[in-house]
């Protein structure tokens, strides 16, 4: 949205006494429609509307430019962020609702909402979206209130309003088990996207996956592909799988998310690439994921270079690039708590496996020497340690008093043989987690 947006200045907007002078055509032969169209160029556009309607209750049955013109009024107080008077005149528009024609009526909700979505303060938009959602519920309009529903939800997800929105999606998806229509199906699918994001801030998994599954579904059945729904129902699809250590389906479907999300202009497609770039580490795919073409787009984005980087890196199974990247790079600048979180399990097994490789090498080994090798402390090591000789990778005697590892060597090649081939030997390891 432009920085600069004018939200109704005082060059556009002015706010007159009711004694200004407004020339408008008061003959006999009234013309509405040519006051109409010129209220929006009037020096004051507020009044000339309101006179629009003074004059149509006096002179006329008709509602058409009263309509109209509370449509303009109620935009023109969204603009200038004025929700009492937008309220007031909302309140008089859906009052005129029932008694004007179709076409007159047929854009009106969208006009409205369409002003709305070019306001900043998410707090104003809430307020309006709430008001309009109680009237349009109060009207039976369903396919408005579903269409005004879905964006207020957007609003609370981002305003963080979340015992608000945890009441109102029931309400919303009941509405929307219309098994044949299309337009209903789509805002059911965004609804239930709105919904997994919901539960992500309770770190709710379970609805989280019940909740993929029935969006998939619904997603296969439609007639038309949603670029940008499809990109975001197969991310949280290789979310699941990757956290279900479904390594190749995770990877497959993220490569789907950010195709769909690139086509879409959406820049949550870098984002998608870097948990491409996590499931490959662990599936070894060298397939290429962007042409170089498509790769000089995001170039600039340093989290993703570093991710490059450290797929490069544990390629080659060099640890200490491995932790330069991981301490000096990746920890410093990544906020995205799964690729964290993914990425934290992926080295610690990394080391793990380190720990294993060294242990089969040298039957005496001392905890600073592996630490100094991995670049973690003796208090991150010796954790390591007791997982290895509780989950039986190596048959191992732990002396906490000299600080030293001790390999009984007659069970060494039967504890670790076959364990430690590079790829295998960890991808077992993050398999037993």
């Amino acid at each position: 949205m432009s920085e600069d947006y004018d939200y109704g200045g005082d060059d556009n907007i002015s706010y007159h006494s009711d004694d200004d002078n407004i020339e408008m055509d008061q003959g006999d032969g009234l013309n509405l429609e040519d006051n109409f169209i010129e209220a929006e160029h009037a020096e004051n556009p507020i009044e000339a509307y309101k006179l629009i309607i003074e004059l149509e209750i006096s002179n006329s049955s008709n509602h058409q430019w009263s309509f109209k013109s509370y449509e303009k009024l109620c935009q023109i107080y969204i603009k200038s962020l004025n929700f009492n008077e937008f309220k007031s005149n909302v309140d008089k528009l859906f009052e005129l609702y029932s008694k004007v024609d179709d076409v007159v009526k047929q854009d009106t909700i969208r006009n409205i909402i369409f002003t709305l979505s070019e306001v900043k303060d998410d707090n104003f938009k809430g307020k309006v979206l709430n008001e309009m959602l109680k009237i349009l519920k109060d009207k039976n309009m369903e396919r408005e209130y579903l269409d005004t529903g879905r964006d207020y939800c957007k609003i609370l997800l981002k305003t963080k309003k979340y015992d608000i929105l945890k009441d109102l999606i029931p309400d919303l998806l009941s509405v929307c088990d219309k098994p044949d229509d299309e337009i209903y199906k789509n805002i059911k699918l965004e609804l239930l996207v709105i919904k997994m994001d919901l539960c992500k801030v309770n770190n709710d998994l379970t609805t989280i996956k019940e909740l993929y599954l029935e969006a998939k579904k619904l997603m296969n059945e439609q007639i038309f592909d949603d670029k940008r729904l499809s990109a975001i129902i197969n991310e949280e699809g290789g979310k699941i799988d990757l956290r279900q250590k479904e390594y190749d389906k995770a990877l497959q479907k993220f490569k789907v998310a950010f195709h769909n999300y690139k086509e879409s202009g959406d820049n949550q497609a870098i984002s998608v690439l870097k948990y491409a770039f996590l499931a490959s580490l662990i599936t070894r795919d060298k397939s290429i994921i962007v042409s170089p073409e498509e790769a000089k787009i995001f170039q600039n984005d340093k989290n993703l270079n570093s991710m490059v980087k450290l797929y490069e890196a544990y390629e080659s199974m060099d640890i200490n690039l491995i932790n330069a990247i991981w301490n000096n790079e990746i920890k410093k600048n990544e906020k995205d708590p799964f690729i964290i979180e993914k990425l934290n399990e992926i080295l610690y097994n990394i080391r793990l496996n380190f720990v294993i490789n060294k242990l089969k090498a040298y039957q005496f080994c001392k905890f600073d020497t592996i630490s100094n090798e991995l670049g973690i402390n003796q208090k991150e090591l010796i954790p390591m340690i007791m997982k290895i000789a509780k989950k039986n990778y190596a048959n191992i005697k732990i002396n906490l008093v000299d600080n030293f590892i001790e390999m009984e060597k007659d069970k060494n090649e039967k504890s670790l043989g076959g364990l430690i081939d590079n790829y295998n030997s960890w991808l077992n390891l993050m398999n037993k987690q």
